[in-house]
């Protein structure tokens, strides 16, 4: 067989096999991130500990308010606060001190 010939044989079903392979790394990740990363013990949403959508939706759906959800990060998380915890990178800090 030809290989034009297992590609229209196997056309109508490339798309099914993209989305699971799709579906299986997001699940995947998402495992990873949650309970086996070194940085899954630090507290945080769970939409943010495992993709930048959380970041996304404030900076570019809300207009850029990302920035004052820091304190709110600060205040439900304590002095580690996530804002998230971007896993690739290691993204977090100790709560500022407060201006007197």
């Amino acid at each position: 067989m030809a290989v034009a010939e297992i590609y229209r044989e196997y056309r109508p079903i490339l798309p099914l096999v993209a989305a699971t392979a799709a579906l299986a790394w997001l699940v995947g990740w998402t495992i990873y991130a949650r309970w086996f990363h070194p940085l899954a013990k630090v507290p945080g949403p769970f939409l943010a500990s495992v993709t930048e959508l959380y970041r996304f939706y404030y900076n570019f759906v809300r207009n850029g308010s990302y920035y004052l959800k820091f304190e709110d990060f600060r205040a439900k998380y304590g002095k580690w606060c996530p804002f998230p915890p971007r896993l690739a990178t290691g993204e977090f800090s100790p709560a500022a001190p407060k201006a007197r």
